[in-house]
């Protein structure tokens, strides 16, 4: 029977350094690291520093950089739970290759040089393992490959009923473009049995639903945090890489709100939230609201319309946060041209039809008088 006093590694036995590895093995080269907790956006180290330490992730993601000559930053890769990263300074004796910042709360295992190279003499296959690891980085450097990045951990804090209705849709339109996704909810029963990751209850230990979010991520999948506002706990909020906060936009207590709450108390969030004031269409000239909280992103402005089966927000709105989730903004510009610019019109409704929405519109002359239509929200026929 396993001692359970013992740490678990098991998250280990994925990664490539550990591969063929036993057990004891593997906490035989663990056991003496020491463990190391950053925040979401605090950086590791930079590229060209010293290279002293490996690490290995042990809950949360970090992002790694590469530093160009004209200053900007190409992102490389997202590493998750059992990962790890640092060796290759140490395995060819130069300066950092990358910039590693946390993306949210991470923690993880760090080895020295001393340590390191103990293991390597202890565990034969390890070294081996970091060889064939280091080859197949090159081979991707050569090649000019570079991983496809996504956000993994998204969350959508609700303040009303009706905005339940937007997590359901946006899951749907993330499935259909063949993405897998499991939900962590205060609503459970809301959604498919094989869906539920884990259920938010109040005053709950988080711990091991960050577990299980940082295993879900490792297997592939997306996870959706869905919670009311009473049920936004920072430690599980802490693993999102984007959260929607959804309010009415008749709410005027947004910076008395728990999200001004935590980002006067955790800078961090404030990185990571964006504020989406809803309306229900039957609302003409909604209210147009604001807040001073200190957050990078634009607000977004959504509608939805109230039918039989309850709540539903427009197609469009739901790509566009989905977008935002994604990190990525569609642009459209239509030219002029008289009575040629009502050809536009066309072209909207194949586009939307194809579900195909964009963030930004822009136009001159007829160009311009569609797409403020489009901008408030009409369609061809209207």
């Amino acid at each position: 029977m396993p001692d359970s006093s013992l740490p678990d590694y098991s998250f280990c036995k994925g990664s490539p350094a550990f591969e063929g590895l036993s057990d004891a093995e593997i906490g035989g080269i663990l056991a003496t690291a020491k463990p190391l907790e950053v925040s979401g956006g605090e950086e590791l180290f930079r590229q060209g520093d010293p290279g002293g330490t490996m690490y290995v992730i042990t809950r949360g993601r970090v992002r790694v950089l590469l530093e160009e000559d004209d200053g900007e930053q190409t992102l490389l890769n997202v590493l998750d739970r059992g990962a790890h990263f640092g060796e290759l300074s140490m395995l060819i004796g130069s300066p950092r290759n990358a910039t590693v910042a946390a993306v949210v709360d991470t923690e993880l295992l760090v080895l020295s040089h001393e340590q390191f190279a103990e293991a390597v003499e202890r565990v034969p296959q390890f070294a081996v393992n970091l060889s064939r690891t280091l080859g197949r980085w090159l081979r991707g450097e050569l090649l000019g490959r570079r991983q496809q990045v996504i956000r993994s951990v998204f969350g959508i804090v609700q303040s009303r009923d009706e905005h339940a209705a937007l997590a359901a849709q946006m899951v749907e339109r993330f499935q259909r473009r063949g993405a897998r996704i499991k939900v962590v909810t205060h609503r459970p029963q809301a959604w498919p049995a094989g869906q539920v990751l884990g259920e938010l209850r109040a005053d709950q230990d988080t711990e091991r639903l960050r577990d299980q979010i940082a295993d879900a991520v490792t297997q592939g999948n997306r996870v959706l945090i869905d919670c009311d506002v009473a049920m936004a706990d920072p430690a599980l909020l802490s693993q999102c890489e984007h959260l929607l906060w959804l309010f009415d936009n008749r709410d005027e207590s947004v910076p008395e709100s728990r999200l001004g709450a935590l980002v006067r108390n955790h800078e961090r969030f404030a990185g990571h939230s964006q504020v989406v004031w809803t309306h229900e269409r039957s609302d003409r000239l909604p209210r147009r609201q604001a807040h001073d909280l200190p957050l990078p992103t634009s607000d977004m402005r959504v509608q939805w319309t109230r039918g039989p089966d309850g709540a539903r927000f427009r197609d469009h709105d739901v790509a566009r946060c989905i977008h935002c989730v994604d990190g990525l903004v569609f642009g459209l510009a239509l030219g002029g041209g008289g009575a040629k610019g009502m050809a536009h019109l066309g072209v909207l409704e194949v586009l939307s039809r194809e579900g195909i929405f964009f963030d930004s519109v822009a136009g001159t002359s007829a160009g311009a008088i569609m797409s403020a239509g489009y901008a408030i929200g009409g369609d061809g026929e209207h």
